[in-house]
């Protein structure tokens, strides 16, 4: 176990060092629903920006979907700090669970970025609920919904690729540690 500031903070945070957490089978259980809670959380953080960029508030969506970046790295940082690889975690991660993971994230996505360019190329959100924002200037109508199509593409492709190399690399770092072992 580290003892690094880092760690030692987050355990106190998290209430991994508090008492409660000392039975092993009930520290299991509560790591676990903790486990399916950041997962559910991280969905239901995506319908929010969705919410905003349906209600025609989309710029101010822009930065909910941002913010649902902290946890993902906070927990990289935290397993990079105890020497564990996420990428190597995700990789031994069942075909089913990627696929379902995956399906769900991009359909929460696409379903962003879709009421986002309904509002830059319309002028006017899906569900007006009369939050009194101008729409903005004209001349951003047929530009900014190329720009999200043409972002969306890159971004995906970089995403495909840099799952296909992180599981290259996470394959290649458990050959290693097995030819180590022997």
């Amino acid at each position: 176990m580290s003892t690094s500031t880092f760690v030692s903070t987050a355990d106190t945070i998290s209430g991994l060092n508090d008492p409660s957490m000392s039975d092993e089978r009930e520290s299991d259980i509560v790591l676990r629903g903790t486990a399916f809670a950041y997962t559910l959380s991280t969905f239901a953080a995506l319908v929010v920006p969705i919410g905003l960029a349906l209600t025609g508030t989309g710029l101010w969506s822009i930065v909910a979907f941002a913010a649902l970046i902290i946890p993902s790295l906070a927990l990289s940082l935290y397993c990079r700090s105890e020497g564990l690889s996420m990428e190597l975690l995700a990789a031994r991660s069942t075909r089913r669970r990627k696929i379902t993971f995956w399906a769900t994230t991009i359909a929460l996505i696409v379903g962003f970025f879709a009421a986002l360019s309904f509002h830059a190329a319309t002028g006017h959100p899906l569900i007006d609920v009369g939050n009194g924002f101008d729409s903005g200037a004209p001349e951003l109508h047929f530009g900014f919904p190329f720009g999200l199509v043409v972002g969306g593409l890159i971004g995906t492709a970089v995403a495909i690729y840099s799952l296909r190399r992180g599981r290259r690399l996470a394959v290649q770092r458990e050959r290693e540690q097995r030819l180590i072992e022997e």
